[in-house]
């Protein structure tokens, strides 16, 4: 990532994800009891993943006529 791209964080209180506002997620918080409380809200940063276009095929794997756009690994090997 570039030092000039921000990061994105995820908010929770209670362990619930602030997904719409603070003053919504509050009214719905078990600790929030009225408006002196002091609720701890934690956050997380998140992963930012960039997807670049397929263009070309910068590789073969046998026994492969097409392209491989997608695969999975095993624990097993399978």
């Amino acid at each position: 990532m570039r030092q000039d791209e921000l990061t994105p964080y995820s908010f929770f209180v209670d362990e619930v994800e602030i997904s719409t506002d603070l003053g919504k997620a509050l009214s719905e918080a078990k600790s929030w009891q009225s408006s002196e409380a002091v609720v701890p809200i934690t956050y997380q940063a998140q992963a930012v993943f960039r997807v670049r276009a397929v263009t070309r095929c910068t590789g073969t794997i046998e026994g492969h006529a097409e392209a491989v756009l997608t695969l999975q690994f095993s624990p097993g090997g399978r």
